[in-house]
């Protein structure tokens, strides 16, 4: 994979996206200091509102499903979705181009609880789909960080065109889920770490993840 050109675009988005605030039991408002996010993450606050997110993603999945939905899916942004970009850049003191690098170098942890609720969609037979704003030059490094870190069995990946990187997410996203829409299939959780990620419809329920860390419009 040639990651030259998608790091310079990532880095370059990076720099013209603002902070803004966002709204969850224990996450600090936006702009947060490094300080108020490392307290955050730290103090076990991120890990409880985390499990909360996700605990109520499983059971509105559960009460869904007993409806016996035709063609079920799920939709699941990744970075600080599933992969949290926190120890990298916590090292970088937060600078929001240092963390568009980590992405594009796949620096990241898994964040369990959202895999777990990934785990069980499996096995209740839902269509995975993954729809990320990285570019496309990204898309073998993605698949390698996610096989390394267990994603096994069929799924969808979604990812911008090179030339769109960097441009607002919202409409994207709406747009991927849409189509996914129209292939027949009935998205019962949508679950990211953004608005944008959540915005736009197609999705019965929607699930925001907590990231003080940036926001991407």
């Amino acid at each position: 994979m040639n990651a030259r050109i998608p790091l310079v675009l990532l880095t370059a988005a990076a720099c013209a996206v603002p902070l803004a605030t966002t709204a969850t039991a224990h996450e600090p408002d936006q702009p947060a200091t490094p300080e108020q996010i490392t307290d955050y993450y730290e103090s076990g606050h991120f890990k409880t509102d985390v499990d909360t997110v996700t605990g109520r993603a499983t059971k509105s999945l559960k009460s869904q499903l007993a409806k016996k939905p035709r063609k079920p899916a799920i939709v699941f942004d990744i970075d600080d979705t599933l992969e949290s970009t926190y120890e990298c850049a916590k090292r970088a003191n937060f600078d929001r181009t240092a963390i568009s690098v980590c992405q594009a170098r796949f620096d990241q942890t898994k964040i369990t609880q959202v895999w777990r609720l990934l785990r069980y969609a499996q096995k209740k037979k839902l269509a995975i789909v993954l729809i990320t704003g990285r570019p496309e030059g990204l898309r073998e490094g993605t698949r390698d960080q996610l096989k390394d870190d267990g994603l096994t069995g069929k799924y969808t990946l979604v990812m911008r065109p090179n030339d769109e990187f960097g441009q607002p997410s919202q409409a994207y996203k709406a747009a991927a889920r849409k189509a996914i829409q129209k292939k027949g299939f009935k998205i019962l959780v949508n679950i990211g770490d953004q608005k944008s990620d959540l915005d736009g419809g197609y999705s019965v329920k929607r699930f925001k993840v907590p990231n003080p860390m940036y926001f991407t419009p």
